[in-house]
C-alpha cells in the first residue's frame, strides 16, 4: 500500500502502478496547494484565502519568474510572484491544514522524508542539512532538491524537512 501521510478512507488512496512508479521530476505548474494551483490568478487567490498579508514592491530578489517587474505577495506561509492578475507560487510553509496534491500524491506536514524519497528517484544532490545562512526557512532543515522537468530548466524544486517531516517546498532559481 502506498502511504500518502493523510488520514483518508481506503477508497480515496490510489493504488496504481502509476503511483508506485518513482517520479524523476516535480513539475511545479502541476502542483496544487489547498485547491489553489501553483500558477493562478488574484480572483482564485482571493476566493480561497482572502486579502494578502502583504505585497512587497521594493525588494532585493535575485530570481525572477516574470520577465520584467513584479511584486511579491505573502499570505499565511505562501510567497507568490505577482504581475498584474497573474500569480506564481514561489514557496509555501506546510502548516497543519495545508495539503499539496501532485501527480496522484497528497502530501502534508506529516509526510516523512523517507516517504517523499520513495516517490522521487532523481534528487539533484544528496540530502543536505541547511540553516538560515543558506535559506531563510529555518535552522537544521534537511533539504532534497528535485529537478522541475526532464528538459533541464534552470529552476530546482527545494523540499525542506524539519525533524524528517515535510516543512516547506520552494521553486528556486540558482542565484
Amino acid at each position: 500500500m502506498v502511504s500518502q501521510s493523510l488520514d483518508h478512507s481506503p477508497e480515496s488512496n490510489l493504488e496504481t502502478d502509476e503511483l508506485l512508479e518513482k517520479r524523476r521530476f516535480l513539475a511545479w505548474s502541476d502542483m496544487v496547494v489547498n485547491d489553489l494551483p501553483a500558477h493562478t490568478n488574484m480572483a482564485l487567490f482571493d476566493a480561497q484565502f482572502g486579502e494578502p498579508d502583504s505585497i512587497v514592491v521594493d525588494y532585493n530578489h535575485c530570481q525572477q519568474i516574470f520577465e520584467d517587474e513584479f511584486e511579491l505577495l505573502y499570505k499565511d506561509g505562501f510567497k507568490f510572484h505577482l504581475k498584474g492578475d497573474s500569480l506564481i507560487l514561489e514557496s509555501v510553509i506546510i502548516y497543519d491544514n495545508y495539503r499539496i496534491k501532485y501527480d496522484g500524491l497528497e502530501l502534508d506536514n506529516k509526510t516523512s522524508l523517507d516517504e517523499f524519497l520513495s516517490w522521487f528517484d532523481n534528487p539533484t544532490e544528496d540530502i543536505q542539512l541547511v540553516g538560515l545562512d543558506d535559506f531563510s526557512f529555518g535552522e537544521g532543515l534537511s533539504l532534497v532538491q528535485i529537478p522541475e522537468s526532464e528538459e533541464g530548466f534552470d529552476f530546482i524544486i527545494h523540499v525542506f524537512f524539519k525533524e524528517r517531516q515535510l516543512f516547506c517546498i520552494a521553486r528556486l532559481f540558482p542565484c
